[in-house]
């Protein structure tokens, strides 16, 4: 980080700035951008320390949209109904969240929904080549 930040300081476009990094001589421009996107609440995850921090401005993020996800991930996997089906997805695991008791092994996340979800397109394909086979 550091060797790009002085790079990015020492930077003249008329100059074709490049610089050294990790024994690599690089170019850079001046339109570069670093991002860190962290979830420090996630299991195994920890705080960013205070002197990168201090080098970053913090954004905060929207929760994603589910249904929309769930009905995109739907659709791939095969399934003709996506939009009714990533409604009764998403309300389902919205009452899991509200009715079941807070406990770490419970994960209600956007990684279990979209596991849940290429399962299902995995036994849509498995069925869909039983009939296949019994037609033969």
């Amino acid at each position: 980080m550091h060797q790009i930040y002085n790079a990015l300081k020492q930077y003249h476009p008329e100059n074709y700035a490049s610089f050294p990094f990790e024994g690599e001589v690089i170019a850079i421009k001046e339109t570069v951008g670093i991002f860190i996107t962290m979830n420090p609440g996630y299991a195994g995850r920890s705080e960013l320390p205070d002197n990168l921090k201090s080098q970053f401005r913090p954004i905060s993020m929207m929760l994603p949209e589910l249904s929309a996800i769930c009905e995109i991930m739907l659709q791939a996997e095969g399934f003709k109904f996506g939009k009714a089906h990533s409604i009764k997805m998403t309300t389902l695991y919205n009452l899991m969240i509200q009715q079941l008791s807070k406990q770490d092994h419970y994960d209600f996340g956007l990684r279990a929904i979209k596991s849940v979800l290429t399962f299902a397109g995995m036994i849509k394909r498995d069925k869909s080549g039983d009939k296949e086979k019994d037609a033969a």
